[in-house]
């Protein structure tokens, strides 16, 4: 195989890995903010919205996606229901962004 070949594979993995990636965060984030918003329905003065958990539901995602194997990550997207497994690493990321200061906005 030419060299220019193989740098061209290796582009278009590349590429397909961090579509992957992004694809998988855009998910979980959606589920955060899905999750929260339920959650605090009715808590606050004024209604929340989505971007009230952005910045946190953006440093969720990202522990959990930290925090997965391949296999695991592969389960998240194949998935129609949210495996067993996030659970644990839900509650590992609210100690883990909170101590970063990554709270709701409101």
């Amino acid at each position: 195989m030419s060299k220019s070949i193989k740098t061209l594979l290796l582009i278009a993995l590349t590429s397909s890995v961090q579509l992957q990636a992004e694809e998988l965060s855009v998910q979980l984030q959606k589920s955060c903010v899905q999750q929260q918003l339920s959650e605090y329905k009715g808590l606050n003065k004024r209604p929340l919205s989505a971007q009230d958990f952005a910045t946190y539901c953006s440093c969720e995602s990202e522990y959990i996606q930290k925090n997965t194997t391949d296999p695991q990550k592969n389960e998240l997207r194949s998935s129609s229901k949210t495996p067993a497994f996030v659970g644990d690493l839900r509650v590992k990321a609210i100690k883990s962004c909170l101590d970063q200061g990554q709270k709701m906005t409101s």
